[in-house]
């Protein structure tokens, strides 16, 4: 086991904190033990790209490498599904949400209508 992120090797790159955990927790599920380290940090890295996050780096035990490579193509595919899923049923995504606004619509304009008709009789 290796005692520090030197001695790992570096298996991915991602650019979100949402995708560098998806990946810890996928690799936690598989026993591989993982760091990360934000774009930039380190001994010569840059403070400003560290604090902006542009990213992070996920490294592996060196002995853990074939399994977290394995794990991460999975990875990419299940995001590719995801990507392919959601660009074929916007059509779909869009109706429910339509009818999960439809019933406060109408209570809506019921209580319009009877703000305006309590208005016109207060006013005669």
């Amino acid at each position: 086991m290796a005692a520090n992120i030197d001695e790992m090797v570096k298996v991915l790159v991602v650019y979100s904190t949402e995708e560098a955990d998806e990946i810890e927790v996928r690799f936690r599920m598989q026993k591989i033990m993982c760091a990360r380290k934000k774009i930039g940090s380190g001994k010569h890295g840059n403070f400003l790209l560290a604090m902006n996050n542009f990213g992070e780096e996920i490294y592996v035990n060196p002995e853990d490498e074939e399994a977290a490579r394995v794990v991460i193509e999975q990875w990419r595919n299940d995001k590719k599904e995801e990507r392919e899923k959601a660009t074929e049923d916007p059509q779909t995504e869009m109706a429910g949400k339509g009818s999960k606004m439809l019933l406060p619509r109408i209570v809506a304009g019921i209580a319009l209508v009877i703000i305006v008709a309590l208005y016109i009789t207060h006013l005669r």
